[in-house]
Parts: structure tokens; sequence; C-alpha cells
């Protein structure tokens, strides 16, 4: 049977047609789903959120609120959102992602010590898993970190993700307000301050082989003057959170009322005094004021001789590359550098960039030289130190030695019965103040100890003060520690000095020589000594 083919044009006519009206029809519904190849780049759907990644680190309970009436540095800041809960749910994720988002959610910077980590062949990628749906970030830190043999600790305003090898030779120094532990009352209504028992404790039972005394390298000492009552304890971080947690235990057993009938109406009132400022060239005033800057923005990869014009540009300082010092160790402005940190000073921002090349800084003439550690380690100046808000109450008067017929030290008396030509001398305290400094900031700098840095005092012409020729970092550490000293003083709740009884006067004769006797040669005297008991 034949068919017509007259109509077969038609047909497919009329199917093409069809064809090209389907496709019409669906590339609206294309551009919807995101087609890649339509002409629209921007899909006019907005992805499912369940689409989004989930964060694998999230605040349940932040930390409280600062204590407005007190400044909060940038350290106290960061331990302070260290005390915040978090839930943490994450499988494979690498290091540099976690400590990304782990700085986003606490607002606070986290860093890794690529130097470190890279001596163990440790880099960002390495990947974590844990999971916690409640815990303070300081003990997921350290239960995530301690699986992987890592460590944190807080330097230079930032959270540093690091080595357990690096993190224990790293030693922070910290001073801690023990007023209310080393006040001892008496029946009489009189009271004195022994540090020693607590210092005891401390180094007995919190890592005792980190503690000098016990053949570590930790530092202890104490101080006291007119409302201070300190300890100034340099020794790993984890050392600090213990001894911090062992304080707090030690202070809920402190009974409300103190033993004995205690009368401070008598005491003497504390004058106030504000001391001044180490004298400063203004041209490095200037310097010192721009390094307090924060830095807002990250840097990113770069170059040292970028880096060195983008800090020049953001402080309005002049920057300068001492080549001389860099071309020794084989470092040109071409250095790679990556400098991801930002939200802290200035200041932090160059020790954490340069550290990571063994390099550093120095101001010299107005210019912030950037050059080596070794270079800008022996490059020493001197500078004074007003400390006569420290020494209050620990005037001490010592009356001359009286000769015998045999040329012996006669027996000391008290001052009311000296009589003689020689004057009675005067004791401020500022050789406990020198103790305390050389024995707890950077002791191994200190000639006295093996260095080369000097400290002496001068206490003349109603004056007060210390002079010290070190190095930058060393005079860095020397303001801090005087710095949190006044700080302590001026919040805490310490009491005035005692008056000195003849036993407390004839323990400053002998004090200093016993030190030289007792101290062992090549490190600072530990502990705190103490007049004998009545």
């Amino acid at each position: 049977m034949r068919y017509p083919t007259s109509w077969l044009p038609a047909a497919i006519a009329l199917t093409g047609v069809l064809a090209g009206a389907l496709f019409v029809f669906h590339r609206p519904s294309a551009r919807a789903a995101g087609d890649p190849f339509s002409d629209d780049p921007k899909p006019s759907a907005s992805p499912s959120p369940d689409d989004k990644p989930a964060p694998f680190v999230e605040i349940v309970e932040r930390a409280p609120s600062p204590d407005k009436s007190k400044l909060e540095n940038p350290e106290d800041r960061i331990g302070r959102a260290l005390e915040s809960r978090v839930r943490v749910k994450m499988d494979g994720v690498t290091l540099a992602e976690f400590a990304r988002e782990l700085g986003e959610r606490l607002g606070i910077p986290v860093v890794l010590n690529r130097r470190a980590l890279q001596e163990y062949d440790i880099d960002g990628d390495l990947p974590l898993s844990f999971a916690t749906p409640n815990m303070r970030v300081r003990t997921m830190l350290r239960q995530l970190l301690d699986e992987n043999e890592l460590a944190w600790l807080v330097e230079n305003e930032v959270l540093t993700i690091t080595t357990q090898e690096d993190a224990e030779c790293c030693r922070v120094t910290r001073v801690y307000d023990v007023r209310d532990l080393v006040t001892v009352y008496g029946d009489d209504g009189t009271y004195d301050f022994k540090f020693l028992p607590l210092i005891d404790v401390l180094t007995g039972t919190i890592k005792m082989d980190t503690w000098q005394d016990h053949g570590g390298e930790g530092l202890i000492d104490a101080y006291k003057a007119d409302r201070l009552q300190i300890l100034v304890v340099t020794n790993t971080a984890q050392v600090h959170e213990q001894l911090e947690v062992l304080l707090a235990d030690l202070r809920s057993h402190i009974p409300d009322k103190p033993a004995g009938d205690v009368w401070l109406k008598d005491a003497q009132l504390v004058k106030e005094v504000i001391p001044r400022e180490p004298r400063v060239d203004p041209a490095e005033a200037a310097v010192r004021r721009a390094l307090s800057k924060v830095v807002t923005a990250p840097i990113g990869e770069t170059t040292l001789g970028e880096f060195a014009r983008h800090i020049e540009e953001l402080l309005g300082v002049r920057v300068r590359l001492r080549m001389r010092a860099l071309e020794e160790f084989d470092i040109g402005t071409d250095l790679p550098m990556t400098v991801e940190v930002s939200g802290i000073s200035a200041r932090a921002l160059l020790n954490l960039a340069l550290f990571e090349h063994e390099l550093a800084w120095t101001i010299d003439d107005g210019c912030l030289m950037i050059t080596t550690a070794d270079d800008a380690s022996c490059q020493r100046y001197t500078r004074v130190y007003d400390v006569a808000d420290l020494l209050l109450g620990k005037e001490t008067v010592i009356p001359p030695p009286m000769a015998t017929s045999n040329g012996q030290e006669a027996p000391p008396k008290d001052v009311a019965d000296r009589s003689g030509s020689r004057p009675a001398r005067h004791d401020f305290g500022l050789g406990e103040l020198i103790d305390l400094i050389t024995s707890t900031v950077k002791y191994d700098t200190w000639q006295e100890y093996g260095g080369e840095g000097l400290i002496d005092c001068y206490d003349r012409a109603g004056m007060r003060v210390l002079v010290i020729t070190q190095d930058r970092t060393v005079h860095d550490g020397v303001e801090k520690l005087l710095g949190e000293l006044r700080r302590i003083r001026r919040e805490g709740n310490g009491l005035p000095m005692p008056k000195p009884t003849i036993a407390h006067r004839e323990w400053s004769r002998t004090i200093v020589r016993e030190k030289r006797e007792n101290k062992s040669v090549g490190y600072p005297p530990s502990g705190f000594g103490h007049p004998p008991l009545r």
C-alpha cells in the first residue's frame, strides 16, 4: 500500500518549531537553577541555607564582661575570652582553618608559630578532629592540642599555637597580688608579711621540676612596699594557669576576719607620689607613640622590603633596614613574609612578623630599624627610671658601725644610742628592687649572671632612681614590670608597711652581705629573705 508523501516536509518543519519553543520555554527555569551557560551570571533564586557549611566552633556561653573600673590589657582580654564555653564538632578540619575560626568566634587574634611548627614538619594543613557539646575554651585547647603534641600560649597580644617544646621553653613573667595570703596578724594588733611559706607551697606543689630551686629554670620572687605585696613569677603558661587556680583555692579558705584585733588607724598613710617618666628623645618618643597604633587589616603575602614600606606608611615614621647586618645572614629585601594577623598594636605585629625570620627591631635616632636578632641584642642604651613611688614605707635607718678597741665592730645598738662622727645611712630598699628586676626580666642578660646588662641606683638629692643599660627588649620588660607593680599598688588592697623594729633594722644591715654569700653563681636568687623572728 502506498502512502502519500506530500505531508513530510510540513511535518519536519512543525517538529523544528515545537522543539525551539520547548527550549525557549525552559530557559528561565535554567537561569533560576543557576545554569552555568545562562546569559545571566547571577541566579535569580538564592541558595538554600542548608547548603552553607555549618560552623565547627560555636559559642555556647561568653565570658563575663570586664570590670569597667579597671584597665584591661590585651593579654587580660584574651585570658577572659578563654573562659568562654564553646561547642566544637570537626572532623579533618585543618589547623589553619581551626585557628582562623576560633579567632573569629572569640574576637581575639589567633596565630600559628610556623617557624616552631616547621621544625617538626607541621604546617597549617594538619588535620584535626575533636567534638564536645560544651567546654571551656581553655580546656578544649589543652585537650585538642595535646592530642597532636601541640600547645598554646599568650604573648605579644595574641594567642599562639605552637609545639609543646616551644611552649615549655617560652617563659612568661606575671605579677600576683598576694597581700591577703602573706599577711600575718599578731595578738597585739601588729602585722607583718611572710612570703616564704607561700613560695614553698607554690614551688613544692606545682610542677616542682620547673622551678630553679628544684633544678628547673622557673623563677619566683617577692616584693613589698606600702600598699604593695606581690609575687613575681617567671614560668611557662601551663604553670601560670595552675598557679592561678591554686591561689584561688587558697583564698577560698581565708576566714572572714583576721585572727586577733587589728588596728590599722595608726598605720602610716601612703603618700601619693607620681613617678616621672624616663626621659626619652622627642624623636624616639614619637616612634614609641606610633607603635601603639592598632593594625586593622592583615598585610598578607609580602616581602621584607614591602613590609617595611607598609609599616612606614601605617605609622608615619621612618623605617629602615640595617642592610649590613642583614646581608651577613644572606637576607635581602626580597625575603618572603606572610603577615596575616590584624587587630593588634604595631609593636606586637612587628614582634610576631620579624620573630618568624629571626629578625628584630630597634629605635635609632628617630628611625625604626629592622635588623637581625643578634644585632639588636648588641645595641644597648642607658635609661633612668624613677621608682620613688615603689619604695614608700621601705626606708630604714642603718646606724654606722662602731669600732672597739680590738678593731672589731661593736654589737649594734638602737639608733638613739648611737654616737660618733659618722652619720647613719638610710636604706630605701633599692637593692631589693634591683634584685627583683635582674632575677625576673631576662636574668641571663645582666652582668651579675654572665650577661652584659648593667643596673645601678642613685638616692641622693631627693632622687630614688635606677640607672639601667640594656637592649630594647630588656628595657621593655623593665617598663612592663614597673607598670604592673604600679597598677596593683593603685588598684589593689595592699596594706602599709609595718613600723620597723630593732630586729628589722639589724636585718637590713646584713641582708646585702647575706645575699652575696648565698647567691648561686650564674643564677638569680630565688625566694625572699626575712628578718629573724623575735
